[in-house]
């Protein structure tokens, strides 16, 4: 029998699956007209639907099938992909939880404030902020130079820091010449 009369007598995709993981495989199982919650149902990730076919399998469509943020981040949709299509159900917490780091986040529009509470390590935020910025939230230079940070010089001279309050913080000439 086809997959398509299989589907038609009532089997499911992921009954088909379970049967036959090499003989009823996705393109199969497509052609057969089984819907997107069925093939999730038979455990198809977002990824391996993305690509087979990214103009059917949309990441609309993998929302309305309820693909969570983690699935569809590691089907290379972007934070900014998921908070566009629905900031309402992707939210800051359902994107940290999905594994998005700080500059991805503040790419899709969150500020470090959203972030803050994310106990996000400093040389993560450093991807996502300028030393300027961190200073204006509340880091201090002892933490900005902190090999943690991975800020050089130049970033806390642009920060606002004087060559006088670098050296009264212990920062080598060394280090200077580093940026």
């Amino acid at each position: 029998y086809s997959a398509g009369q299989l589907r038609n007598a009532g089997y499911t995709a992921k009954q088909l699956v379970d049967f036959n993981s090499v003989k009823y495989i996705l393109s199969i199982l497509d052609n057969a007209n089984y819907t997107i919650d069925q093939l999730k149902l038979a455990d198809f990730s977002a990824l391996e639907l993305v690509t087979y076919n990214s103009s059917k399998f949309t990441l609309s469509s993998l929302v309305s099938a309820n693909y969570n943020a983690t699935e569809l981040k590691e089907a290379n949709f972007s934070a900014v992909d998921l908070v566009t299509i629905n900031s309402s159900i992707f939210t800051i917490n359902e994107l940290v939880n999905a594994k998005y780091l700080p500059d991805e986040l503040k790419d899709a529009g969150f500020t470090y404030n959203d972030m803050s509470s994310f106990n996000f390590s400093l040389l993560n935020l450093n991807r996502a902020f300028t030393a300027k910025e961190l200073r204006e939230v509340g880091f201090t230079l002892n933490q900005l130079i902190s090999e943690d940070a991975n800020i050089l010089p130049s970033q806390l001279r642009d920060a606002g820091y004087s060559l006088q309050e670098l050296k009264d913080v212990g920062l080598l000439p060394i280090r200077l010449r580093e940026g």
